[in-house]
């Protein structure tokens, strides 16, 4: 992850072109539009489980016969990574520890030559998964990337800046200086309180059973600050998958299936068509259509605005919301008696 510059070189992934500055990240070499492949990769070196590891001698021991039966190219790029550790430990273990990226469900991991050179960023470029048909993690554009702009993925979960900061400095031994964390002190504060509410809402959704429009007012709130601060690329929560489980919960099959679009859309960019997941939502979006047709509900109002669309959607303006008799607001957020439950 951060090492020395020892070259640079090009590289193509799924058609992408990329430049890969060893020990500086990875670059795009022409425009990646949003949701492109940029590249996939099979672990070079593979780990055992959390639950099995070894200890530090036995692990170099498995990494060293790992790199034996390795190319001498393959070799000198996995020198050529980062260590943090210095000699504290055996370097090859060294490399190992400060590369090894997680995949699979069941906690396994591994040093991509590649996929281990991209640097971090709190709101970053593009999302790395791991794909278990292909066997291969894959990094998929959150965004349009532009030629020349460094690629980036984000190392932890979505945090507030003192918990990112500790988290970066005890794993990964820097402090982070990307532009999210050197934002100005007072929008640093409002993005603090923003992450902390939509956590708090999260919590709120997966403990609580209530009427599905308190649910949805909820939600809709969590989206607006996650996409108003852009943290959709900060492993925020899917609130499109919830709020699509949640309606077809009660029955609502027409809200369900457009929060199941959506949530579609957003796999799709993150993994591609071919993942798993992907494959997963397409067959839940294709059973909530034939539930739609089975039950003929409500159809979709597309004659509205589409702000008034979205109030629709997320239930923001029902008669009952708009009252002022239940101490609800009529702006679309929680009422305050609603918001004591986050508190």
């Amino acid at each position: 992850m951060d090492c020395q510059p020892t070259g640079n070189h090009m590289g193509t992934r799924q058609g992408v072109s990329l430049i890969v500055k060893s020990g500086n990240g990875v670059v795009a070499a022409s425009k990646i539009t949003k949701g492109t492949r940029i590249h996939a990769e099979s672990p070079f070196i593979t780990l055992p489980k959390l639950d099995e590891a070894p200890n530090a001698k036995a692990l170099n021991h498995v990494v060293l016969k790992q790199l034996r039966s390795a190319s001498r190219d393959d070799q000198r790029a996995f020198f050529s990574l980062g260590n943090i550790h210095g000699k504290t430990l055996p370097i090859p273990l060294g490399i190992v520890q400060t590369n090894a990226l997680a995949y699979g469900p069941g906690g396994e991991g591994g040093v991509f030559l590649t996929g281990s050179q991209f640097n971090h960023d709190c709101l970053p470029s593009a999302r790395t998964k791991w794909n278990g048909d292909l066997l291969k993690m894959t990094v998929h554009a959150l965004r349009d990337i532009e030629p020349g702009e460094e690629i980036t993925i984000t190392y932890i979960n979505l945090e507030t800046y003192d918990v990112r900061q500790k988290t970066l400095e005890d794993g990964f031994q820097f402090t982070c200086s990307c532009e999210t964390c050197t934002l100005p002190e007072d929008i640093c504060k409002e993005m603090d309180a923003d992450i902390m509410e939509i956590k708090a809402i999260d919590g709120f959704l997966k403990s609580t059973t209530v009427p599905l429009e308190v649910s949805l007012r909820f939600a809709y709130r969590q989206r607006y600050l996650i996409e108003s601060n852009a943290l959709d690329r900060a492993h925020a929560p899917d609130t499109y998958e919830f709020a699509s489980q949640l309606a077809a919960v009660h029955k609502d099959y027409i809200r369900a299936k457009l929060f199941s679009e959506r949530h579609l859309d957003i796999a799709m960019t993150e993994g591609g068509r071919d993942h798993p997941d992907t494959r997963q939502q397409r067959d839940m979006d294709y059973y909530l259509g034939s539930l739609l047709e089975q039950h003929h509900g409500p159809a979709v109002p597309y004659h509205f605005s589409v702000l008034d669309l979205e109030d629709w959607l997320w239930m923001q303006h029902l008669p009952e919301v708009e009252s002022s008799e239940d101490g609800s607001s009529e702006d679309g957020e929680p009422s305050d008696e609603e918001r004591e439950v986050l508190e």
